[in-house]
Parts: structure tokens; sequence; C-alpha cells
């Protein structure tokens, strides 16, 4: 037997979930960038992702 600690009893291991993409969607308000904005801007710096600080950049400056 596999060591899945029972969890196969209850759990399929391969179903049409396994294979489908889940894409979601998100919103961030003006109040919501505001308060977000300096904190992503550093997360994006500290991964590498000046692109995406830049996107943030430009619209704090709106």
């Amino acid at each position: 037997t596999l060591p899945t600690n029972g969890f196969a009893k209850n759990y399929s291991g391969v179903s049409l979930d396994s294979f489908v993409k889940k894409i979601t969607f998100q919103n961030l308000s003006k109040e919501g960038l505001e308060n977000l904005g300096k904190t992503i801007e550093l997360m994006a710096e500290a991964e590498g992702l000046i692109a995406h600080k830049n996107a943030v950049s430009i619209r704090l400056k709106k």
C-alpha cells in the first residue's frame, strides 16, 4: 500500500478536476492601490519584476 495516511480511502487519485486550469481575477480599488502600492513596489523589486513595479508606480501617479 501507499503511505497516504488513509487519504486514499476518501479521495480519488485523479479526477477531471486534476486537468482543469483554474484562473482567478482580482480587482483593486483606487483606495486599495493607495494603501498597498508601496508594498507592491517593494515586493516586485525584490522579486526582480521591474515591469510590474513600474506598472504600479504609473498607476500611483495618476
